[in-house]
This record gives structure tokens, C-alpha cells and sequence, in this order.
């Protein structure tokens, strides 16, 4: 997956503007996401990869490149 795709579906679920977002963003203290939106993006990455992630790891990412690193990195299926 790719941080434009990230952000969007970031951006679809928060209702913040892509444009406000980068890789170095951070999720909850810049963006405000909380545990509901998190799993909400866990769902539709998960969704639209067919793949699951560890999601203890995907809820602790502290930014937009950390939690790309995890998609990417971190597959489990």
C-alpha cells in the first residue's frame, strides 16, 4: 500500500482533510484519531489488502509512516 492511499482511507474515516497529512504525521496526538477510528482503518486496510496484520502492532503506530511500515512490513495473511 502506498501513503496516499493510507491517508485517504485515513481522511475518509476522520473527516480531516488529506492534505493535511504526511508520513510523519502523528495519528492521535496531531490527528486526534482515537481506538474506534483505528480500528476502523485496521478494518478497511485489512479489507481492501485481503490480508490481516498483527493488530496489537497496527494500534500502536505513533504516525502515518509507522503504521504504512506495519502494512507493509507486517502481514500476516
Amino acid at each position: 500500500m502506498n501513503s496516499e492511499r493510507l491517508i485517504q482511507i485515513i481522511s475518509d474515516i476522520t473527516g480531516i482533510p488529506a492534505e493535511e497529512m504526511g508520513e510523519d504525521t502523528l495519528l492521535f496526538e496531531e490527528l486526534g484519531v482515537d481506538s474506534l477510528e483505528m480500528f476502523k482503518i485496521y478494518t478497511e486496510v485489512s479489507a481492501e489488502l485481503d490480508a490481516a496484520f498483527d493488530i496489537k502492532s497496527f494500534m500502536s503506530a505513533l504516525s502515518i509512516g509507522k503504521l504504512l511500515t506495519i502494512i507493509n512490513d507486517n502481514r500476516l495473511g
